[in-house]
């Protein structure tokens, strides 16, 4: 299927879990087809770049995608790029993985289907010795600064702390996220691939930082272009300012070669004059009617003279704008490259993760209790052992899981506040408990607050945060909550339905 550049409506998503997910029914899977009742050249043409929020089917940008049944549509539409492998299997995408998906969608249901799926990481390689930061959150991996924060996915390993623990090890990590304003990758999901990586291939994106002759560096990486293979570009374009690059190749030292390099910007394939959505990062607040906000390609600078600002689906100000605050801009782009707003929102997150020691399971329900907070885990739960001992289970199900095993959930909760599980990942026993999802209600004189229905006390010398910022009291901390709608991050300690905890972080 042709997408014809006028019909695209453009939606360029940095967010983590999507708002207001309903559970992945009808037609789900690996092996759907429907596109949710015949939308294949009905609904709207659409190119969605985003996170995996959910899988079953695939749900990226709000919009729930299932396979199109579209007989031109290739046999194995999902590319995961980094591989240059193709399948028909939605298995291989993970919750926090940046896509680009090309189908359509239609507008009332909010259900669209898909015909290719493009997964491809901004960084995939050896995280360097020493660079991990747990107290900033950053690390380095290929001289390449990436910042971690509440909304980060951990796979294969349990957090930034056990990253500490293991920066010697030449661990090889893939990372998805957002290029922000100061050229760091904002991570959505940061992921194990093996340990003991010397050379081989790897996969960087950034800002150039020096260009020589017949090379050029990112970060602290040489890249030769000798033998390089260009695409929507020239070698001649290395020279532009401020040009960002991705680049494949194999490397060998700190020199990759062999390289394929690929031109990147903000509004990569979008010309002046059509609608975009993006999803992303801002750097910071308003400045003379505009803001710069990250997304997946780069930096965006965002003109808001004529936007409505938005909370949700309410009338919000421009005070939503704000450094780290994840924002949805609906415009128009201009010649400059720049988009002119229509709408900024900021939406009310649903996403929710879990940490701790498994309470139970019930099979004939399906759900799985965790920090007192009942899981469903459906046909799109997947599951991962990453236990060193005992041996790893290779097809691990709900019913191989035991009370007491140490769990990691990351999943939504739904319309009707029901928690489901996206993936299940099982660890080492350790002695963390997070709960992380929406503020239900506040309690300052009882000193307490709810969260995914679970009553969260602040222990003695609790850390609140919100982004750089420090709160010495509850209520200052609590004034940047808005219940309903804020998340919030709890680490501390589970004991039936109350969690102590020892930090309170919003995520923004």
């Amino acid at each position: 299927m042709r997408i014809r550049r006028g019909d695209i409506v453009r939606l360029l998503v940095a967010s983590a879990l999507i708002a207001c997910l309903a559970a992945c029914g009808n037609g789900g899977g690996p092996n759907a087809t429907g596109g949710g009742g015949g939308i294949v050249g009905t609904g709207k043409r659409v190119v969605a770049s985003g996170e995996v929020n959910g899988l079953g089917s695939v749900i990226v940008n709000g919009i729930e995608f299932t396979r199109s049944g579209d007989p031109a549509v290739s046999t194995a539409p999902i590319l995961l790029a980094f591989d240059n492998f193709s399948t028909a299997s939605e298995d291989v995408l993970r919750s926090g993985m940046v896509v680009a998906v090309s189908g359509s969608y239609d507008t009332a249901s909010g259900r669209g289907s898909y015909t290719r799926i493009v997964y491809s990481p901004d960084l995939r390689g050896p995280l360097d010795n020493g660079s991990v930061d747990d107290v900033a959150g950053t690390f380095t991996l290929l001289g390449r600064t990436v910042q971690a924060g509440a909304a980060t996915i951990f796979d294969g390993i349990a957090d930034l702390n056990e990253l500490a623990g293991r920066q010697n090890q030449n661990l090889e990590l893939e990372v998805s996220g957002y290029l922000d304003a100061r050229d760091r990758i904002q991570a959505s999901r940061v992921a194990l691939k093996s340990a003991g990586f010397i050379n081989g291939p790897i996969q960087l994106k950034g800002a150039i930082t020096l260009l020589g002759d017949g090379s050029f560096s990112i970060g602290g990486v040489n890249v030769t272009t000798s033998n390089a293979t260009f695409v929507d570009m020239s070698s001649a374009e290395l020279a532009l300012p401020g040009l960002v690059v991705e680049v494949r190749g194999i490397l060998a030292g700190s020199v990759v070669g062999n390289a394929r390099i690929e031109r990147k910007s903000s509004t990569s394939g979008v010309s002046a004059g059509e609608t975009m959505r993006i999803k992303g990062v801002a750097a910071g607040a308003l400045s003379g009617n505009s803001f710069v906000m990250a997304g997946p390609d780069g930096a965006l600078t965002v003109t808001t003279s004529a936007a409505a600002f938005l909370r949700g689906g309410n009338p919000a100000d421009a005070a939503i704008v704000a450094a780290g605050a994840r924002l949805e801009v609906e415009g128009t782009v201009l010649a400059d490259g720049t988009l002119a707003a229509r709408k900024v929102t900021a939406e009310t997150q649903r996403r929710v993760r879990l940490e701790g020691d498994l309470t139970s399971v019930n099979l004939t329900a399906g759900t799985l209790t965790l920090n007192g907070v009942a899981v469903k885990a459906g046909a799109g739960t997947a599951f991962r052992d990453n236990r060193k001992t005992p041996q790893q289970v290779t097809n691990l199900t709900l019913a191989g899981l035991s009370p007491g095993d140490h769990l990691q959930v990351i999943g939504f909760a739904d319309v009707n506040g029901q928690v489901v599980a996206g993936e299940v990942q099982r660890f080492d026993a350790r002695q963390v408990a997070i709960l992380q999802g929406r503020v239900t209600a506040v309690d300052l004189a009882a000193a307490r607050l709810t969260i995914l229905g679970v009553t969260v006390t602040p222990a003695l010398g609790v850390e609140l945060v919100k982004g750089g910022a420090s709160y010495g009291d509850l209520a200052s901390f609590a004034a940047q909550v808005a219940t309903g709608s804020t998340v919030i991050k709890a680490k501390g300690t589970s004991t039936g339905s109350v969690f102590s905890a020892s930090s309170l972080e919003i995520e923004q």
